[in-house]
């Protein structure tokens, strides 16, 4: 099947290279920061036994609740988020939420200089790679099963282990890349012998979500509809 390739001209992006990471979050300031006022499902059990976590390994924990959960960059409270010693961004039940954290957790990363973890669900990893890729962004995340209130204290644990991970590797040479970044030409059309819908999410170019495919023939009766 040929089809056309949905990924316009792409301006060149500045890429944004994550801090240092933590050696320990002993006496370190964590703040759990929520991407919505209620309905993440990680705000209660799941909180709860994460911060008892923490605690025991000696950090303190704070929990802030984001003022708008769709805002990707609220300077004011970005730098407010950052002045902690690390972050735990938490995700939703929202592929656009989802998004959005990572693209604002690398923006507290990188420019606040505060290790930022984003903890979503595993519905949205495709979701969150994008967005990275996207945004010049290298954020890390872990992501879990749905949903995370209803996890167990064995799931959670293996999300805390994940988390310390994330705060604590070493950085690898692409999560230090700075500079421009200018993404690699497409060509306009696509022939694929096997499944469309596929080679889409393979490639990063939906959010997994039911799409029309751009055939030929379809993008010409969208146009001869359009201009008539």
């Amino acid at each position: 099947m040929k089809f056309f390739n949905p990924t316009g001209t792409k301006k060149n992006i500045g890429l944004k290279p994550l801090s240092q990471r933590l050696a320990t979050v002993q006496d370190k300031s964590i703040v759990f920061y929520y991407s919505w006022q209620d309905g993440s499902l990680y705000d209660g059990q799941f909180s709860d036994i994460l911060a008892e976590m923490f605690k025991s390994a000696g950090a303190t924990v704070t929990q802030i609740y984001k003022r708008k959960a769709f805002d990707q960059n609220d300077v004011e409270e970005r730098k407010n988020i950052g002045k902690h010693d690390a972050v735990i961004y938490f995700g939703a039940s929202s592929c656009s939420t989802s998004k959005f954290a990572t693209v604002y957790g690398g923006l507290i990363d990188s420019e606040e200089q505060t290790p930022t973890v984003v903890v979503t669900y595993n519905t949205f990893k495709n979701d969150c790679i994008h967005a990275n890729y996207e945004n010049g962004t290298k954020t890390r995340c872990v992501y879990t099963d749905y949903p995370g209130d209803s996890l167990s204290s064995d799931a959670i644990s293996i999300a805390f282990q994940s988390i310390l991970e994330a705060l604590q590797q070493q950085l690898s040479s692409t999560e230090m890349e700075s500079g421009e970044f200018s993404f690699p030409k497409e060509p306009e059309i696509i022939e694929v012998d096997n499944d469309p819908y596929k080679w889409l999410v393979d490639n990063h170019k939906t959010d997994c979500s039911p799409v029309i495919i751009p055939t030929i023939e379809n993008v010409e009766q969208m146009l001869t509809r359009v201009r008539a």
